[in-house]
């Protein structure tokens, strides 16, 4: 039995099969401007077969939910219903704040973590993490002048873009760059299902959005289409 993770909150896709011991059989992965959102399923199904594994073998799916772009994250939550629905899998759905503290939990040794996403107009999506990347408060959207007192002193910070956070918070904490990748959106998963997690129907899963769309949610093209 496989788990296949993919994430897609931000500009950047990538997918992960990790085996039944956690062991990564394979990934794909493509920068900005390189996918759509129609190809992800094909993507999807490309990467599970090019490691001899049918969407049979497969014991759960994970992808992340938001917060994040609001094309990423319908896209994403739209595309794990269908397959959920589709296969009957059970799904981990994993904030892509998690997702970020997780990557850097060894780089900041045992301090606290404090994961930021830039949003729109003047807001920061923002989480608190303990040392272990276990999340201490729900994320939540701020107002760039509400952020620094909301961080706690000794929490590193980390985000996928550093250099307009370091203008806003000075040298008041350390900032790491990091991105949510698959394979932490994975990992995060398959610890929850070695704590007792089964994962969700694919009727449940809802986007983490946290602030109203800009954009129509019912526009755009179909989500499902053959890989370039």
């Amino acid at each position: 039995m496989a788990l296949l993770a993919f994430d897609c909150s931000l500009r950047r896709f990538s997918a992960v099969l990790l085996d039944r011991r956690g062991a990564e059989l394979g990934a794909s992965r493509r920068g900005a401007g390189e996918w759509r959102g129609e190809e992800i399923v094909a993507l999807l199904d490309e990467l599970c077969r090019r490691h001899d594994r049918d969407w049979n073998a497969l014991e759960a799916l994970a992808a992340t939910v938001g917060p994040g772009s609001f094309t990423g994250v319908r896209t994403a939550v739209a595309v794990v219903r269908a397959l959920a629905l589709a296969t009957g899998l059970p799904v981990h759905p994993v904030g892509t704040l998690e997702v970020l503290a997780s990557s850097v939990r060894e780089r900041a040794g045992d301090r606290p973590l404090t994961a930021i996403l830039p949003g729109k107009r003047g807001h920061l999506y923002f989480q608190p993490f303990a040392a272990d990347a276990v999340p201490l408060a729900a994320p939540a959207s701020v107002a760039a002048a509400e952020l620094l007192p909301r961080i706690p002193a000794a929490a590193v910070v980390v985000t996928p873009e550093p250099e307009p956070l370091a203008a806003l918070l000075g040298t008041r904490h350390e900032i790491l760059e990091g991105a949510p990748d698959a394979r932490a959106v994975a990992l995060l998963a398959r610890r929850r299902r070695a704590a007792g997690e089964r994962g969700l129907a694919g009727h449940r899963i809802e986007p983490l959005y946290l602030r109203a769309a800009d954009a129509d949610p019912r526009a755009g093209r179909p989500l499902v289409a053959l890989a370039e």
